[in-house]
């Protein structure tokens, strides 16, 4: 073999040899990175929406939803949609003129069903804590014409007026946190938004007969059910429909207040109500209720 070829040869294994290292130097730095990020704890800043990220999806027919994949992806809004037995009742139910009130930390999508449900005579509050969720669902509402129907109030909701954080791992969505008192001790692994907390009888004290309470932060119920005293005794004929989850829903005393109230709960179940005498046996460990006399 000719000398040059030889440190052709030679060339080549040391090429691939440094090359070996280096995508070993860089996928470990990442996964360094993506470790030191997992497992450090940060309270961030509530801030509001990037508009210029914003892309343009059609749900139910015609309504559109503006999407950006920093914030939530097209598979979210795809499983809200897919939510067949919850989208039916909201059909069935809502009607033009009804007036909603809307507790959530989720994207817009049934907020924008219901405004189409209510017509132009109806209004859906929308009270979500985080601002770029809020930012959303005010510019989905707006490129429908709904901007007179949905009015969206980022505060947090619970049973009293306080600074609070929605605490949630690293590495997952804001929505799906949990709400906290602003002395909460975060842990390492975990980050924090600022919000501030109110209940809906200070926020809704100049509303009466509402048609509708839709609550879809299913850990808090008790809390939001018990800051919405007032509003449900000026709201005779009210339906409340909330998310249930049997890892997260633990207090059911809001609950067992209302039904000494003389309201029932239902589980909605393959598009049937199946009434709920037990709240500690539901038969499923997710799913949406609805309370109503």
């Amino acid at each position: 073999m000719s000398k040059k070829k030889l440190n052709n040869s030679t060339c080549e294994r040391d090429f691939f040899k440094y090359l070996v290292i280096f995508t070993v130097v860089v996928v470990s730095m990442i996964l360094l990175i993506s470790l030191v990020r997992k497992n450090t704890k940060s309270i961030n800043a509530n801030t509001p929406a990037c508009f210029d990220k914003f892309y343009e999806e059609t749900i139910f027919d015609d309504v559109k939803i503006k999407l950006n994949s920093d914030i939530f992806s097209h598979e979210q809004v795809i499983n809200e949609v897919k939510e067949k037995d919850l989208i039916d009742y909201l059909n069935k139910n809502l009607k033009k003129g009804d007036t909603i009130v809307y507790v959530s930390m989720d994207i817009g999508v049934q907020q924008l069903l219901m405004a189409k449900l209510v017509s132009q005579s109806g209004k859906v509050y929308v009270f979500n804590p985080i601002e770029k969720y809020s930012d959303a669902i005010a510019l989905s509402a707006k490129i429908n014409g709904f901007e007179n129907r949905i009015i969206t109030n980022s505060h947090a909701i619970s049973d009293g007026n306080f600074a609070g954080l929605i605490v949630y791992k690293n590495g997952t969505l804001e929505a799906e946190g949990s709400l906290k008192s602003s002395n909460y001790q975060l842990q390492n692994g975990y980050s924090a938004i600022s919000v501030e907390v109110n209940s809906l009888d200070v926020l809704c004290q100049n509303l009466q007969n509402i048609n509708f309470l839709r609550i879809s932060f299913t850990e808090n119920l008790s809390n939001i059910l018990k800051g919405a005293e007032q509003l449900l005794l000026r709201s005779p004929k009210i339906q409340i429909i909330a998310d249930y989850d049997s890892s997260k829903t633990k207090d059911f005393s809001g609950l067992e207040n209302l039904q000494q109230q003389g309201f029932s709960v239902y589980l909605l179940k393959n598009g049937n109500l199946e009434k709920i005498e037990n709240l500690h046996k539901i038969s499923v460990p997710q799913g949406v209720l609805i309370i109503k006399k």
